[in-house]
């Protein structure tokens, strides 16, 4: 199992969204604590009712900043409505199916496609698009063999239909 953080030379490098949220919840946790400290600090310099007061509303803020990291952690795990069960984040679910269709490896078998005549599978497929006689168009997976079959056919078909309208026109 892969961990999402190690030690090197004595600090701890940070990868991906949830670890970043856990290093700030961390530093917020310090914070919060060391404001309750000068909040309840009764001597010393600075120590006295105006100064208490600023570090008891610091400490509030601080807690509402931790607080809002939490929820948003929450709604990141659980999905858009933050709690588990109840419908899911399509964000959450938009990155589960990018890291599993898009980012896993792919392999030479991923990049064939299968030829819609001959049934080839071959990276040499491609889709083509062909013109109808009523100006709509489809489009096909071939290979080149079957490309060059099919527009030798469509050729020679608009030949014998240009040949029928000039003997109906005449």
């Amino acid at each position: 199992m892969c961990k999402s953080r190690r030690k090197v030379s004595g600090k701890v490098q940070v990868f991906g969204w949830l670890d970043r949220h856990r290093r700030i919840l961390e530093f917020l946790e310090e914070a919060i604590e060391n404001a309750r400290e000068m909040s309840q600090a009764r001597t010393g310099r600075g120590h006295d009712n105006a100064s208490r007061l600023e570090w008891t509303k610091a400490m509030m803020r601080l807690i509402e900043v931790y607080d809002a990291q939490l929820h948003s952690v929450k709604r990141h795990i659980w999905g858009a409505t933050g709690e588990p069960g109840e419908v899911t984040n399509g964000a959450v679910e938009f990155e589960r199916d990018f890291q599993r269709l898009v980012l896993d490896p792919w392999t030479q078998e991923d990049l064939k496609l299968e030829c819609e005549d001959c049934g080839t599978l071959s990276e040499d497929v491609s889709n083509y698009e062909f013109e109808l006689e009523n100006f709509e168009t489809e489009r096909h997976d071939l290979c080149p063999r079957c490309y060059s079959r099919r527009r030798q056919e469509s050729a020679s078909s608009r030949e014998s239909n240009d040949e029928a309208e000039e003997l109906d026109s005449s």
